[in-house]
């Protein structure tokens, strides 16, 4: 598959490696933009309730719709999440979401669906380079899975006061995840340079 075969490429040191690890994260990922929060809120909660990602008490789909900026779907967890939706919990997150509620469908030959939530990124003043260096970040964390001892040395490498700061300034995630943890810490540590976070995940 396209994928592990470009990771046997990007294992030099060479500004080349940066630039085609950046290139393989664009070529597989399609970029959706919501221009309405509700929208993104009616396809995004229910999948991130799925993935484990978000604690739904601590946000439930208003706050998710306000304040959660973008998000990442693997496709390969696309018919499993389907499943689930079937399930006793994903027919209650379907019910608390409401009318609003949407399936995801795929699109194209994408393997990634990046999302961006316009409305929130606008009303909190981000840029959204930010937001999409993030999430793109977080498809380099799937998508280049052999690499990520690299981030969890950088993690175990920080003091007990360190990561509690940082756990306290991200609250809703579902920080009992160590994959969570990581991949967030990963994106949120780079988000201002895309370059610099695959610089550090494949040299």
């Amino acid at each position: 598959m396209f994928p592990a075969l470009l990771l046997l490429s990007f294992y030099g040191c060479s500004k080349k490696s940066i630039s085609e690890a950046i290139r393989a994260v664009e070529k597989m990922s399609l970029v959706k933009e919501y221009k309405n929060s509700s929208s993104f809120m009616g396809e995004g909660y229910c999948y991130y309730v799925f993935q484990g990602v978000l604690d739904p008490v601590q946000i439930p789909p208003k706050t998710f719709s306000k304040f959660i900026k973008g998000g990442t779907l693997s496709l390969k967890h696309l018919e499993s999440y389907n499943e689930w939706l079937k399930g006793e919990k994903g027919q209650l997150c379907q019910s608390v979401v409401g009318d609003k509620f949407n399936p995801i469908s795929p699109e194209g030959d994408k393997q990634y669906v990046i999302f961006m939530n316009l409305e929130a990124i606008e009303n909190e003043g981000k840029d959204p380079k930010v937001t999409l260096n993030h999430e793109k970040l977080h498809v380099a964390f799937s998508l280049f899975n052999e690499r990520r001892d690299r981030i969890k040395e950088a993690w175990h490498a920080l003091t007990k006061e360190q990561k509690e700061r940082f756990k306290e300034s991200h609250p809703g995630y579902n920080f009992s995840n160590d994959n969570v943890v990581l991949r967030e810490f990963f994106a949120y540590k780079f988000q201002d340079s895309l370059k610099e976070g695959m610089k550090f995940l494949v040299e």
